[in-house]
């Protein structure tokens, strides 16, 4: 099955994307339009924007000699990472890339898929977007050898070409002193959080110092420090500590930018 059969067979429905556009308000639109230009002005800055194939060391701006995905790309999105601030962080640099054509595939229920990341990715010019079941998606893959960008957990199923990024990733929104959760609206391969927890009389070590790294105080803790990861949620509780127990209750979070 080749491409254009592929998205003939599981492209999404237009009855759904009107639907979605339903759903979705012009306020909610125009956010979406706000932060689509802001992270496209972010990765036109970069000096050079390039594509990885890696399987050890993951990174979106490498490439690896003799390969470059130019043409069509099949950007792979696991269900539990049905996020549209996630999903259009990566999207985004693949469009600024070069790649022609970008296959988004959705593998997963219909129903956890929320209206805002159809909106989304055609605001940010995502014109072959897909659903289906893995088992199908993977056999179709597996023939056709095609570049894969991976967003999900580690695929050992996929034999195809594929990369991936690191999920303990995120950017802030807006900086002040205190945010709300609900305003980590968006996320970013390139800025780490950590969150602090712990004793009070502890002392402060930070993990790394760099640039674009934040520190992030929630309650009153502070003192260890743990990377933030991507945890499966609702849109507003994407990003929480990579540990056993969350703070599910916490609504606000302090943040400072570190020297």
């Amino acid at each position: 099955m080749d491409w254009n059969a592929f998205f003939d067979t599981y492209a999404v429905e237009e009855k759904y994307l009107s639907r979605a556009y339903e759903r979705v308000g012009d306020k909610k639109r125009a956010f979406f339009k706000k932060q689509i230009y802001e992270l496209t002005e972010y990765y036109q800055h970069l000096k050079e924007l390039k594509l990885s194939v890696c399987k050890k060391n993951y990174s979106l701006f490498e490439l690896e000699e003799g390969f470059s995905p130019k043409k069509e790309v099949i950007f792979l999105v696991e269900e539990g990472f049905f996020a549209v601030n996630q999903i259009l962080a990566l999207f985004i640099p693949l469009l600024l890339a070069g790649v022609e054509k970008i296959g988004v595939v959705l593998l997963g229920s219909k129903t956890k898929i929320k209206a805002e990341i159809f909106v989304g990715l055609e605001l940010a010019g995502g014109y072959y977007l897909a659903w289906g079941k893995k088992k199908r998606v993977i056999e179709f893959l597996n023939c056709q050898q095609r570049p894969v960008f991976y967003f999900g957990f580690n695929p050992r199923w996929l034999k195809s070409v594929f990369w991936q990024t690191p999920l303990t990733r995120g950017v802030i929104w807006e900086e002040q002193e205190k945010i709300n959760l609900e305003n980590l609206l968006w996320a970013n391969p390139h800025t780490t959080f950590y969150a602090s927890w712990g004793k009070e009389d502890a002392p402060v070590k930070p993990l790394e110092e760099r640039e674009r790294d934040f520190f992030l105080e929630i309650g009153s803790q502070k003192t260890s420090f743990a990377k933030l990861t991507l945890a499966p949620g609702e849109e507003t509780s994407w990003i929480w500590p990579d540990f056993n127990w969350t703070w599910a209750f916490e609504k606000y979070v302090f943040i400072s930018r570190r020297s």
